[in-house]
């Protein structure tokens, strides 16, 4: 199984943090989780999405879990892909 919400890349271009942030958001069910699992504030979350800028640090740890997320989504189901991505992230 693949992520519920698969990225799409456009002419080549990488994803935007903000639609990774969508997707992570979707995939965790709330943006309070994924602000929990980032250890970040849910207000933070929600300026991601909505495009305002994020530091280098915290864009590389959305780039890693949603690396880790889709890749534990092809071997686990959903549920069960939170648990194992939230014991490693928590």
């Amino acid at each position: 199984m693949s992520q519920h919400f698969v990225l799409h890349y456009d002419e080549g271009m990488p994803v935007a943090i903000k639609e990774k942030v969508d997707a992570l958001s979707r995939d965790f069910g709330s943006q309070r989780k994924l602000a929990e699992l980032l250890d970040v504030s849910p207000a933070q979350v929600t300026r991601w999405r909505h495009g305002r800028g994020i530091d280098e640090a915290n864009a590389g740890r959305v780039d890693l879990l949603e690396m880790v997320m889709a890749s534990l989504l092809r071997i686990y189901e959903p549920l069960a892909a939170e648990r194992r991505s939230g014991g490693c992230w928590a």
